[in-house]
């Protein structure tokens, strides 16, 4: 006891100078596990490897939370541009269904023509047949395929713009107008690898306007890129065969192992 300035006693306060204890030095879930290893005082091995990687954890905890942190910021801005071009397509495709919706019915008009012309008894009670096909593009089609090859080249790397340029393409091919369909299908290849399914579909494509401008060499290349590809698999037999008929017509030899 000890008297203070007024005579009355009081007691002394104690400051404990003890060292911090385990749970004192770790804190959280790495702590906690790290202090029950630290009262084993008998590890066998497990716990002892166990013990060393929840130390070495625990030394190194802001930068394995650094990690995850910039593991967390690339996942959620790969998940954002994956909104972002899920949006941009469907944006294009609202926007190519009207143009889509007006070839159909073109196309449709044509065939309707064309079996018409073919039946020897006409339904006298089916409605009109639509007018056939002259044979001059502008005349059948208008600008229906400017439009589509323009719409194809403001989106090239999308679906939608991919859809728009094959059937330009196509039809251009049809017309006999070579050169201005390989430019389109040049131009959607140029925007679209061979990991994606519609880049195959152009390069397919592309093939087949250049075998048809008798440009066997390069429509090859363009079909042997489809046959690389396990993902092309529905197409494998349709390019093995044209690159068959382009080969025959210029006296070469398949070579089975590179084209099977």
């Amino acid at each position: 006891m000890e008297k203070t300035p007024n005579g009355k006693s009081s007691k002394s306060s104690v400051v404990s100078t003890s060292q911090p204890s385990p749970a004192q030095v770790h804190s959280g879930a790495v702590g906690a596990i790290a202090t029950e290893l630290d009262n084993i005082h008998h590890r066998d091995f497990f716990q002892e490897l166990m013990h060393r990687s929840v130390d070495a954890l625990e030394r190194n905890l802001s930068a394995v939370l650094a990690v995850i942190g910039v593991l967390a910021l690339v996942g959620a801005g790969w998940l954002g541009w994956g909104w972002i071009e899920a949006r941009g397509e469907k944006a294009a495709q609202e926007k190519f269904y009207p143009l889509e919706k007006q070839y159909a019915e073109k196309r449709d008009g044509f065939e309707r023509a064309k079996f018409a012309a073919l039946s020897k008894t006409p339904d006298k009670t089916a409605p009109a047949v639509p007018a056939a096909a002259t044979g001059d593009l502008a005349k059948d089609y208008g600008d229906l395929v400017d439009g589509l090859e323009s719409f194809a080249k403001e989106n090239a790397g999308s679906a939608a713009g991919v859809q728009a340029g094959l059937l330009a393409s196509q039809t251009r091919l049809e017309y006999s107008q070579t050169d201005k369909a390989m430019e389109t299908l040049k131009l959607l290849r140029e925007k679209n690898s061979t990991g994606k399914l519609m880049g195959l579909l152009v390069r397919m494509a592309e093939g087949n306007a250049l075998a048809a401008n008798e440009k066997c060499a390069d429509a090859l290349s363009l079909w042997q890129q489809v046959l690389e590809q396990k993902t092309a698999a529905f197409l494998h037999g349709e390019a093995s065969l044209r690159a068959g008929i382009c080969l025959s017509r210029w006296g070469k030899k398949i070579a089975p192992s590179k084209w099977r």
